[in-house]
């Protein structure tokens, strides 16, 4: 049977949730610490990060790696950082390993081990999680809170918001974080999914669908220019892995952008000019549909030749040096534009939120109101794709569990 009243009330039991009711309750054991969860399970949106190995976080660099009030940001970080992370979960069971690109994972790459893990951490130490609660009001009267939840009400004397924002919906972000802060007077900024899959206006993608290839992708916008390196896919919609939802967020905020992606980033102009010539020589009594054959993905460089112009049955030793020069230039610019994401059903994260302005970035505390706290993605912060946004819930959850309970 619950309780109806806490010492500290955490509405939202996801990763940013689940740190802060442990940092809470190591913080001080005699606090009563409730997690107002409104999925069947706490963790839920944790299953499906890293394709379901978990990406807890990053150990290179931070700086640059946030978006939003990054100021902000760096203080909250500076007070948790990824060593304080690894330290966090083995302190539960959980042994840390480094992979690709600096990336953190449980050794067992089971996103279920760590939500289990941060569930029975939290269970053995007394944390109460009440799943199948979703809040519906929070009020605040005197020196408590007031929660409000299928007509039955808990008080509490610090309340916690760690509902994340609007990202991936079937997880159970609702935006019920937003509605509760902006009641009790804090501002909200425009959101937008980030690390998302991008929509091209082109018929290139279509033709593509299915075909991964190892690029350099970049972004230009009214706004700025991003480049990054790696795995893209193709789809019949248009673009998607690692690189492309790095940049994703910034034709989310501008809603285009022209993209150009250099299927040999390895290799500059002038060399692929002087394969594509030895080539000709080599492939002299073919048509032109074998030319990048064994150099490139066969319908990536039929694509590519079709692009410059060529057709695909044009003999090969027809090929003049200003065909070779045109190939060239597709390969190491493959032009498409960039006319939105698959938006926030798609997302691994919100983009924008609460603003930072009236949180006391020590505290995680609200100037407006005291002992109310905010977590996570719902603040006006976000992370680049590669653990950065979990690095962020979990330091923010620290940084408010354990400023709450003192």
């Amino acid at each position: 049977m619950s309780n109806s009243n806490y010492d500290i009330a955490i509405i939202g039991g996801g990763a940013s949730g689940l740190a802060a009711a442990i940092s809470a309750k190591r913080q001080n054991n005699s606090l009563s610490v409730a997690i107002f969860e409104a999925n069947q399970r706490v963790g839920k949106k944790l299953l499906t990060t890293g394709n379901g190995r978990c990406n807890l976080g990053n150990a290179g660099n931070l700086s640059g790696r946030y978006h939003g009030d990054t100021a902000f940001a760096e203080r909250v970080l500076n007070k948790f950082t990824t060593s304080n992370t690894i330290d966090f979960f083995n302190s539960i069971g959980i042994e840390c390993i480094e992979l690709e690109e600096e990336k953190l994972y449980p050794m067992c790459l089971q996103a279920n081990g760590v939500v289990d893990q941060l569930r029975f951490a939290a269970d053995e130490i007394g944390v109460e999680t009440l799943i199948e609660h979703r809040v519906q009001k929070i009020e605040h009267k005197g020196n408590s809170f007031i929660i409000y939840v299928n007509g039955t009400t808990y008080t509490a004397k610090k309340v916690i918001i760690a509902t994340g924002g609007v990202a991936a919906p079937k997880s159970g972000s609702k935006g019920d974080g937003y509605t509760f802060l902006t009641n009790f007077g804090h501002s909200k900024t425009t959101t937008r999914p980030a690390i998302v899959q991008v929509i091209t206006k082109t018929d290139l993608t279509k033709a593509l669908a299915g075909i991964k290839v190892e690029g350099e992708i970049s972004l230009t916008t009214k706004k700025g220019s991003r480049t990054e390196k790696g795995e893209i896919l193709f789809t019949e919609y248009g673009l998607s892995g690692p690189p492309v939802l790095q940049i994703s967020r910034m034709v989310a905020e501008c809603g285009q952008g022209d993209i150009s992606i250099d299927l040999l980033p390895d290799i500059d102009f002038t060399e692929v000019f002087s394969i594509l010539k030895r080539r000709k020589d080599i492939l002299k009594n073919r048509t032109t549909d074998q030319l990048l054959l064994g150099f490139l993905n066969k319908r990536v460089g039929e694509v590519v030749i079709k692009s410059a112009g060529i057709s695909l049955s044009t003999p090969i030793a027809e090929l003049k040096e200003k065909d070779l020069k045109d190939i060239t230039a597709k390969i190491k610019n493959f032009k498409m534009t960039a006319t939105g994401t698959k938006g926030f059903d798609n997302a691994q994260v919100t983009a924008g939120g609460i603003s930072t302005k009236d949180f006391n970035a020590d505290t995680l505390e609200s100037k407006l109101i005291k002992g109310l706290y905010a977590t996570g993605e719902l603040l006006d912060v976000d992370g680049d794709c590669g653990g950065f946004n979990l690095q962020w819930a979990w330091a923010t959850g620290y940084v408010a569990g354990i400023s709450a309970a003192e």
